[in-house]
């Protein structure tokens, strides 16, 4: 379980979760994982999207959001961290209908491959955007759930807002005296400034974390900026941890300090997966990411990979594929939308 908080407002798409996951056992609440990725920013030929998925944690052996990515960007294999660079003519640019089918049917492909028991347990996933259509962007806005029955989704692909007006959607556990409160803080003193409802999506995270032991308090949020072409990816350490464990251990190999836990970012020409970074930019594409961390003492930066928890069980090491399929189904991603509730 986790907390999803996924937003759009105006020319800016946020979204925050917490990294803890926990699996049952014997009655009790088990932490598994302390530092996991559930975030996944997709830059499309027609769109900039961020999604987070709650529930079923891995698929076909992969954690969830690595499974994605990889349905999404054709890569067979992400499970090193790092950059990966695309060679000429490989360039991922596709639009949103292609990105959701790719999505949906993969994870409904392996969600089926399930053993039954596991099938009991729901994945959702949740996610907003901005879609660059004429004569104004459009807001996106989805949620997609997972069942051993079926999958379905809700949204709003047809949204044009007024400039004042925001979405914000929330999954996992989520507690409504707590999201209310975020509700009504970005209604008083958050439209008007990216950085201030950021920030007050990660308290709603961190407060939940606090008083749930399905929810960590370590958050990972990220606010997409078309206009200045720009990505911010922010990592909050709460002071129960666990901490960004160090790049290396050599006193020789002076490096930044790590900052941030990032997550997957799908660009055209490459492909950053879940790492620890030193606070600085990385420009690809025309655009930049910036991790936002204390600033380094010691100059340049790094993106380096760190070790995943596998699935509970599984020992480490690469695990046997099962290649999910992705078939033609003309456009089942857009027509199942429905009306979401808008801020």
């Amino acid at each position: 379980m986790t907390l999803l908080v996924t937003a759009v407002a105006r020319n800016h798409v946020f979204h925050a979760s917490d990294q803890l996951v926990t699996y049952g056992h014997a009655g009790l609440v088990v932490e598994h994982d302390r530092r996991a990725n559930k975030t996944i920013v997709i830059v499309g030929s027609d769109c900039w999207l961020v999604l987070g998925y709650t529930g079923v944690a891995y698929l076909d052996g992969r954690p969830t959001d690595q499974f994605i990515a990889e349905a999404v960007s054709g890569v067979a294999d992400l499970s090193h961290g790092g950059v990966l660079m695309r060679g000429r003519g490989q360039s991922l640019w596709i639009h949103f209908e292609e990105i959701g089918r790719r999505i949906v049917e993969s994870v409904d492909a392996a969600f089926r491959r399930l053993p039954p028991a596991a099938q009991k347990h729901k994945l959702i996933l949740i996610g907003s955007g901005l879609q660059f259509t004429k004569p104004t962007w459009r807001h996106i806005i989805f949620q997609v759930e997972f069942n051993k029955k079926k999958w379905d989704s809700v949204g709003d692909p047809g949204r044009r807002p007024s400039w004042n007006s925001f979405a914000l959607n929330v999954a996992g556990d989520v507690h409504k005296p707590i999201i209310k409160r975020a509700r009504e803080r970005i209604k008083a003193e958050g439209a008007e400034s990216p950085e201030r409802m950021r920030s007050i999506m990660v308290d709603a995270v961190r407060e939940t974390g606090a008083a749930s032991k399905l929810v960590g308090e370590n958050v990972i949020s990220v606010i997409l900026a078309p206009e200045q072409s720009e990505i911010g990816i922010y990592f909050h350490l709460s002071d129960i941890g666990p901490a960004i464990e160090p790049p290396s251990a050599d006193p020789d190999r002076i490096l930044p300090p790590p900052a941030v836990y990032t997550p997957f970012v799908l660009l055209p020409s490459a492909v950053h997966c879940p790492s620890i970074a030193s606070g600085g930019v990385s420009r690809a594409d025309g655009l930049a990411l910036i991790f936002h961390g204390p600033s380094s003492t010691v100059g340049g930066g790094f993106v380096h990979s760190y070790d995943r928890e596998p699935q509970p069980g599984v020992r480490r090491g690469r695990p046997k594929r099962a290649v999910a399929a992705i078939r033609e189904v003309g456009s089942a991603w857009t027509r199942r939308c429905t009306c979401w509730r808008r801020g």
